[in-house]
């Protein structure tokens, strides 16, 4: 069994340095390629009284659509006070943002998960660094996305931290209460996360005659965080199909998650075979696992609470955004979610009582399966440079506006008038007002 603090061999060392690189590629695209202009749902930052001029709890807490995005918001304002909202900037810190979720990941993998080869770990991290999840890389409000993940997966390492102390107990909960409040579906994550915490003290209790004291008392808190946030719940009617929904006694419902499923793999095509055996990837290593729960340790907690979250996740949005197409299935802004599939799969592959020979096997065919679906997502300046020309227009529009010939209605931007925004914008002097008035 490997040990957490044995060094890497040449190989190992190798595959990280190649993670870093494509990291740092990427990140370097992103910067190259990131506007400086407010992009949909952004503009909203806009609307309380005074802009972004003053922090109020009121605004901090209060309802987006369905989320609350507390980090969002702080993190706005933090760059409204340091470079008056440059949103470019944003975008490039929200890169490094997602870099430490992927380290994050990485680590608790790495410190639950002895028995996964070392050469697999930064194999498996490297296909949350494809093109797959663009949107959400080159829009500054979606570090929501990569707030409520990374608190997510801190909280269950905490969590699930071998020879555990109560302070890092303490930790974690507060890091599942941070995911409860960056996104909606953090929700469904510290859900999975309490529900398995307490089954692994029930399992305690069982095995030991005992009950762990300090669990039952996150579960506790955490429990009482998720009531209060379903009490605050505010449920929206999002335009276009909103009335319809996709209902778990249907095929599609379950064709559509699976096609979730396959995305994480890098399949973009909505065909039944990369659906299936992704879905089989995944079950069949769970069943494996789920035959001799006495061997349970902390790696199959973990892995057991962030798989059950994701895919929680997984069938809300089908049940709320199935109704559109399969398309949806595919959609950019979900991919984040579904690429933690991979180094998730390895990990619990590494888990089951298979011997080493064919966990290995497994493991490099998972690994091979994600290359096949990811083969055509490297290519960076493409995808990047095409979404660039949306919003350099879009620029250009409200450049229009603030030269007195532009009636405010630009849909590159936002999708309604925003006319009483761009005034505030203005009144604000915003870092890309500037810019439009310096003729840049």
């Amino acid at each position: 069994m490997r040990q957490p603090g044995l060094k890497f061999d040449w190989w190992t060392r190798v595959a990280w340095g190649l993670l870093i690189l494509v990291f740092l590629v990427h990140w370097a695209v992103i910067a190259r390629y990131a506007v400086d202009v407010p992009h949909m749902d952004s503009w909203e930052h806009l609307r309380q009284p005074d802009g972004l001029a003053g922090l109020h709890g009121s605004w901090l807490i209060a309802a987006h659509n369905e989320h609350r995005i507390v980090i969002t918001r702080l993190l706005t304002y933090l760059f409204y006070a340091l470079s008056d909202w440059n949103v470019a900037q944003v975008i490039v810190f929200n890169f490094a943002l997602y870099g430490t979720l992927v380290g994050a990941l990485g680590w608790v993998i790495h410190r639950k998960a002895p028995e996964l080869p070392q050469w697999a770990l930064p194999l498996g991290l490297s296909f949350l660094l494809s093109t797959t999840a663009w949107e959400n890389h080159l829009w500054d409000f979606q570090n929501q996305i990569h707030s409520f993940l990374l608190f997510g997966i801190l909280a269950n390492g905490l969590c699930f931290y071998p020879g555990r102390k109560k302070w890092q107990l303490g930790i974690g909960v507060g890091a599942a209460l941070l995911a409860l409040l960056s996104f909606s579906a953090g929700f469904f994550l510290v859900a999975a996360l309490t529900l398995v915490l307490g089954l692994r003290g029930v399992k305690d209790r069982w095995q030991k005659g005992q009950w762990p004291l300090a669990d039952i008392v996150a579960c506790g808190i955490l429990a009482a965080a998720l009531m209060i946030f379903l009490w605050q719940y505010q449920p929206v009617n999002h335009p276009t199909l909103s009335d319809q929904k996709l209902m778990p006694w249907s095929f599609d419902f379950w064709y559509f998650t699976m096609n979730m499923i396959s995305g994480g793999f890098g399949y973009q095509m909505r065909t039944a075979v990369p659906a299936l055996v992704a879905t089989l990837i995944l079950l069949v290593p769970a069943v494996a696992c789920w035959r001799q729960p006495a061997a349970w340790r902390n790696g199959h907690w973990l892995v057991a609470s962030l798989l059950l979250g994701l895919l929680l996740t997984f069938v809300v949005i089908t049940y709320s955004r199935g109704a559109y197409g399969l398309w949806a299935s595919k959609s950019s802004r979900y991919m984040e979610f579904s690429a933690l599939l991979v180094p998730l799969a390895i990990a619990l592959v590494s888990l089951t009582p298979w011997s080493q020979v064919w966990r290995t096997r497994a493991i490099v065919a998972v690994l091979l399966f994600a290359a096949m679906g990811n083969r055509n997502d490297w290519n960076f300046p493409r995808v990047y440079a095409q979404e660039q020309q949306k919003r350099l227009a879009a620029l250009e529009c409200l450049a229009q506006y603030y030269r007195g010939a532009g009636d405010g209605l630009c849909p590159d931007s936002y999708p309604e008038d925003i006319t009483q925004l761009l005034q505030t914008a203005e009144r604000l002097n915003l870092s890309f007002v500037q810019k439009i008035k310096q003729g840049e």
